[in-house]
């Protein structure tokens, strides 16, 4: 991969019908934009989630949950999704872990019909290593290094010039990445350009905690303050629920909620939000049910978690 590239290169106007899960063609237009012109459908999207002591479960968008009974003696920490075929990955470590030069052991761990197989071993690492999905695999970060894990494999490491703190792959491939300097609600943010081949990164203000890539080349963020966004391609632009003019530079489109943790999205288009305030077993999970208004829904009854990853449940 070739070096950082901080010129925004123009794009047009980006159309996705999340009731179909088809894009339609790309008209050309003075505007960057991704209209939300239709209601995701609870019946194609699951949940894979893991709560703080360790559980790790799935919920439908119709809100029926199913344990995913992790191993004894191992704590999952992170999860994380394959697109297309919904392979389920869990990033762990074995309990107790004791360290006394300050490195530690992780594992990645994969979801089958037999059961839960170890399937790579992380030793030795300071920072705890980011996962994230793919349509090849999973994504696996270890400090500034990052690696795709396919059919039981992990590829040649990619330097980076920062350590990423959040990865999300878009249905349609596009790759993006939080780490970096810390500006305004959070870290930067960057996306992989497939025809320069090169990090493309966000100009100011766009930043975000937790990031997920939307299936028509966008990404949904969220601010150290728990304010959602919508992040266009280009970080210039925009939406047309923004109304801003196309040189406006701002991340685009805050909407009137807050204290969102973390937020996932499928292939399908149905958005998983965690939310509020924190207690032994997580943060509140949510389902976007009005992409527009940004209107949620808990499932009955309530389920909390502290790692997400959305999959469509249409195999």
């Amino acid at each position: 991969m070739k070096p950082l590239d901080t010129k925004p290169k123009p794009r047009v106007r980006d159309v996705i019908d999340f009731g179909s899960n088809e894009a339609a063609k790309a008209t050309p237009s003075p505007k960057l934009s991704a209209e939300l012109i239709a209601q995701p459908d609870p019946a194609t999207t699951v949940l894979h989630a893991i709560n703080a002591e360790g559980e790790v479960f799935s919920l439908s968008g119709t809100g029926d949950s199913t344990p995913l009974n992790f191993p004894d003696r191992h704590q999952a920490l992170e999860i994380a999704v394959a697109n297309p075929d919904g392979a389920v990955f869990v990033l762990a470590r074995e309990l107790p872990a004791p360290s006394t030069s300050g490195l530690r052991d992780y594992a990645l761990w994969r979801h089958e019909t037999q059961g839960w197989r170890r399937v790579l071993d992380i030793p030795g690492c300071a920072a705890r290593p980011v996962i994230a999905g793919s349509a090849q695999g999973v994504w696996v970060s270890t400090g500034a290094n990052l690696a795709l894990f396919d059919n039981d494999k992990l590829g040649l490491a990619e330097p980076l010039d920062f350590s990423p703190t959040a990865i999300s792959e878009g249905y349609e491939g596009t790759v993006w990445l939080l780490g970096g300097e810390k500006r305004y609600g959070g870290v930067e943010v960057r996306r992989y350009d497939h025809p320069s081949g090169r990090w493309f990164l966000l100009p100011p203000p766009a930043a975000a905690i937790s990031l997920a890539a939307s299936p028509d080349g966008t990404a949904w963020g969220v601010s150290t303050k728990g304010e959602l966004w919508r992040f266009s391609r280009d970080g210039a632009g925009t939406f047309r629920e923004c109304g801003n003019d196309a040189d406006c530079r701002r991340c685009f489109y805050k909407p009137d909620r807050s204290f969102v943790r973390s937020v996932a999205m499928g292939n399908d288009g149905n958005v998983w939000l965690l939310s509020g305030r924190a207690d032994e077993t997580g943060y509140e999970i949510e389902r976007m049910v009005n992409l527009r208004t940004r209107e949620t829904h808990q499932p009955n009854p309530p389920l909390r978690a502290v790692s997400i990853a959305a999959a469509s449940s249409a195999r």
